[in-house]
């Protein structure tokens, strides 16, 4: 590529890094419009922006531009190919078309061949295709393609400075971490985000995509203090660039921890701006949309089935336009919710399970599989019960998520069980914990909210202290109960090892 060139896209990349995504799209847009050459690339990179500030129509206006440049000029082929699947992708995302899969195919076969030309290569890392292409491909449930995508992707990154930057080894980072998150490597993915946080602060600024991944990860292990920091951070860096995606996927985390904290209500309240979200901003993609799962299980849990039967009608509507695993995984294991007979209640559960395992959506599977677990327990089934919550714990373990290892804990039963989830969340031999009658009244009233999820600003704010009144007090929990952190302390009391 030459210097001329080179500088070109080194420009471009920067008002992509400095811009606030709310008027980057229109920027792009102009020097589209004055360089035929660049026009299907930068098209492209002005609908992804639109995406990340939630304006879907726009996405598809600029994917629409991409699409018609790129067959107008002298792109690549493989250059073609990628913004005709943008454009797919951001039309499956509105529920306007279906993902063709066989497209999908094509693209990839591209991307991998040896026999790609380098020109071709370099025309497709400009921007980070492969890291963006890997994204689609999550969406259509496809991970182990996007696995490859981006396992082939970082290694290259820092290979051609004049080609790549920091900026896209921390957009492929974090874009693995959230596959990673979906496929249960939750210590690769939280790897991967501190990395990605590392290299945003070196350049002198907060990567929101980062610390709002790094926070649902943190509010799946029920590590409130961490939840916090990477939500803070997250919500002040996309306050700035403009970027609501992020904004979405912070409250979808928010709504995590409660539901994982069996705060059902609190993620009633969370989780109704999200819908309201989805429905404005018109996202119809259930894979897109995480937060799904956690609606229709706290509206069960609060006993407003009525409304988990409306969300699930719209689920199927959408399902019908645009075909997804995922969302009918997530179908079946809604209507097992709402089921009032427990064989077909069952029926729908190993369905969810089977579909989710199809996918590799790990964690997911094993919330099917808890349900499923709870309801033989309901139904007196204790040894079925128990081996089907086994194989979730398995999974929860393995993610250190110490509520939902509580919870399955909880049904799997046995002293067997028991030690195996103290030796999950403490390196030493599990033993006996003291009374939590050692802790004065005060201590107990911060152990009770912390164990409900509760942040430490929001239990300051129940107990009407100040917040380093609340982290004193844990730090006497911990050491008259001999816990060295949050998890511990709330897998150890949502177990019962706590008197």
């Amino acid at each position: 590529m030459d210097s001329s060139l080179g500088e070109q896209w080194r420009s471009v990349r920067q008002l992509v890094i400095d811009t606030p995504f709310d008027t980057m799209g229109t920027a792009l847009a102009r020097r589209a419009e004055s360089d035929a050459a660049a026009a299907p690339v930068l098209y492209a990179i002005a609908a992804w922006c639109s995406v990340i500030r939630d304006d879907l129509q726009d996405a598809a206006a600029f994917a629409g531009l991409a699409c018609r440049a790129g067959a107008e000029g002298v792109s690549p082929p493989a250059l073609v190919s990628a913004v005709e699947c943008l454009s797919m992708v951001v039309d499956a995302s509105r529920g306007v078309r279906p993902f063709d899969h066989g497209q999908l195919d094509q693209l990839f076969a591209a991307v991998i061949a040896e026999e790609l030309a380098d020109s071709e290569v370099d025309d497709l890392g400009q921007f980070a295709w492969v890291t963006e292409m890997a994204n689609w491909y999550t969406f259509a449930d496809r991970y182990d393609e996007a696995a490859r995508l981006l396992d082939r992707r970082i290694p290259t990154i820092d290979e051609d400075e004049t080609l790549n930057s920091d900026a896209e080894l921390i957009s492929a980072l974090c874009c693995r971490a959230e596959l990673d998150l979906r496929r249960g490597r939750w210590a690769r993915a939280e790897s991967d985000i501190e990395s990605a946080i590392a290299l945003s602060a070196a350049a002198g600024h907060t990567d929101a995509y980062a610390n709002a991944v790094g926070a649902r990860i943190a509010a799946g292990r029920g590590d409130c203090g961490r939840f916090d920091d990477y939500f803070g951070a997250a919500w002040r860096a996309s306050i700035l660039r403009g970027d609501r995606s992020t904004q979405w996927r912070l409250q979808s985390a928010e709504a995590f921890e409660a539901v994982s904290a069996g705060q059902f209500d609190r993620a009633c309240r969370l989780l109704e701006p999200l819908q309201e979200h989805a429905a404005r901003s018109g996202l119809h993609l259930a894979s897109a949309r995480l937060w799904e799962g956690d609606v229709l299980e706290a509206l069960v849990m609060c006993d407003d089935h009525p409304s988990a039967r409306q969300l699930l009608k719209r689920i199927a509507v959408e399902l019908d336009a645009v075909p997804s695993r995922w969302g009918r995984a997530l179908l079946e294991r809604g209507l097992a919710l709402v089921e009032s007979d427990p064989q077909t209640a069952g029926d729908h559960l190993w369905s969810s399970t089977a579909l989710f395992d199809e996918i590799g959506a790990v964690f997911e599977s094993a919330r099917s599989r808890l349900l499923h677990a709870e309801l033989l327990a309901r139904e007196g089934d204790t040894d079925a019960s128990q081996a089907v919550a086994r194989s979730s714990l398995l999974t929860f373990e393995s993610v250190e998520s110490a509520p939902w290892t509580a919870r399955a804990a909880a049904v799997a039963g046995g002293h067997e069980h028991r030690d195996r989830l103290s030796r999950s969340n403490r390196d030493h031999a599990p033993q006996r914990r003291p009374d939590l009658d050692q802790l004065t009244p005060h201590e107990r009233e911060v152990a009770r909210f912390t164990a409900k999820g509760f942040s430490n600003k929001e239990v300051a704010a129940q107990l009407f202290v100040s917040v380093k009144t609340v982290e004193s007090h844990l730090t006497q929990i911990y050491r008259k109960l001999d816990l060295r952190s949050r998890s511990e302390f709330i897998s150890a009391y949502l177990s019962g090892e706590l008197r």
